[in-house]
């Protein structure tokens, strides 16, 4: 869920004008459009469903005019010259554009999975392009491409869009760890009407794939394993 204090910290200097607003400007009419604006998107960023929090991202319009009419008002009410204040605003938003830009260029010589996708897995989710009504179960980082990237369905994609993101996290763990006993692992495919099992880099770090009876292997290369639910 949405940390309320991180979420505070995350707006910088528009939390500040925008308290200031809330407290010497709710006479303006535009004023207090803006406030319930911001106001009812963070309350529906709330909201336990995995998409509530994507209502943060039209807030950053109301937030920068209730800034425009704080600096105004305080450029008058404590004769602070709003050239200085404005050209406050623009550096930090300068300085934080540059750290984003730099923390991105910087992540290039890192070797990344989720900047740069690897071959094998690129191949893979060629061939899984090719097969009709797959629904797959995979671990988090490739079940974050496969919708994108081949058409179909996934078991467990992004976190904040997945109902039940967690347990389904740990239900992935359990199949790919052998926890379960074969029994069980099948009734969970059944149940979740899975027809594929992605086997690769990151699946392997849950352990060895448990020799289950009902996975038939129909793709292997470089490192990337695929099996069929039979």
């Amino acid at each position: 869920g949405i940390n309320p204090l991180r979420l505070v910290l995350g707006y910088g200097l528009f939390f500040v004008t925008f308290v200031y607003a809330l407290l010497f400007l709710t006479k303006n009419s535009w004023v207090r459009f803006f406030l319930m604006w911001i106001m009812v998107g963070w309350l529906l960023s709330f909201i336990p469903i995995g998409v509530a929090r994507f209502f943060l991202r039209g807030l950053y319009f109301p937030m920068a005019a209730l800034a425009i009419y704080a600096i105004e008002d305080i450029s008058v009410r404590y004769r602070i010259k709003k050239q200085a204040m404005y050209i406050l605003y623009t550096t930090f938003a300068l300085l934080t554009a540059i750290t984003i830009f730099h923390m991105r260029i910087k992540s290039v010589d890192i070797v990344n999975v989720w900047t740069y996708m690897r071959k094998e897995d690129s191949d893979a989710l060629s061939f899984l392009q090719t097969q009709k009504n797959a629904r797959i179960v995979a671990g988090y980082y490739i079940s974050n491409y496969i919708p994108a990237k081949t058409g179909a369905s996934v078991y467990f994609g992004h976190a904040i869009q997945t109902p039940q993101a967690e347990k389904k996290s740990d239900w992935v763990d359990a199949f790919y760890s052998g926890k379960w006993s074969p029994k069980k692992a099948q009734s969970f495919l059944l149940t979740n009407h899975i027809t594929y099992v992605y086997y690769g880099t990151v699946e392997k770090m849950f352990g060895k794939m448990p020799p289950y009876p009902f996975l038939k292997l129909i793709y292997q290369k470089g490192g990337v394993t695929i099996y069929r639910v039979t």
